[in-house]
C-alpha cells in the first residue's frame, strides 16, 4: 500500500529543481490539482525534513548499537547551489541536534577525505607503451 507523507511544498520545490524533475506537478499547485493530487507533488526520493532526520537517527543509532558499520561515515549531501529558507531551517535542526549530542563528532575536511581513503584495493596495473 502507498505511504502518504505531509512535507513541506518549499522543499518539494527545491528538492525538484535540484535534481532537475522538469514536471509542473512537482512546481505548481494548479497543475498537481488538474492531475489529481491535492497540492504540489513530492518528487521520487524527497522525503521532507522529518523523515530525513527520523532515517539519519535511525542510522546512527544502529551504527552506535552495533547494528552499522561504526567504522563508516555519515554524510549529508548538502552542496546545491539552490537552498532556501526550508533547507536551511533543515540544516540548522540537524546540526543543532547533532551538536548537542555526545555521540556526534564533526570532523575538518581534510581528516574527512584524507588521500588514503582514496587509495585503490588493488595495485595498478601498469600499461605497456604502444599496447591496445
Amino acid at each position: 500500500a502507498p505511504t502518504t507523507l505531509e512535507v513541506e511544498k518549499t522543499g518539494c520545490r527545491m528538492f525538484a529543481r535540484a535534481v532537475g524533475h522538469s514536471d509542473p506537478i512537482f512546481y505548481d499547485e494548479d497543475a498537481a490539482k488538474a492531475a489529481g493530487y491535492r497540492s504540489v507533488v513530492a518528487p521520487p526520493g524527497f522525503l521532507g525534513t522529518a523523515e530525513a532526520l527520523d532515517l539519519l537517527a535511525g542510522h546512527l543509532r544502529a551504527r552506535r548499537l552495533g547494528a552499522a558499520d561504526a567504522a563508516e561515515p555519515s554524510g549529508l549531501l548538502s552542496h546545491h547551489g539552490a537552498h532556501d529558507e526550508a533547507c536551511w531551517a533543515f540544516l540548522d535542526e540537524l546540526l543543532g541536534r547533532l551538536a548537542e549530542h555526545p555521540a556526534a563528532r564533526f570532523v575538518a575536511a581534510d581528516e574527512a577525505f584524507a588521500a588514503e581513503s582514496f587509495a585503490p584495493r588493488t595495485p595498478a596495473v601498469p600499461r605497456t607503451q604502444g599496447a591496445a
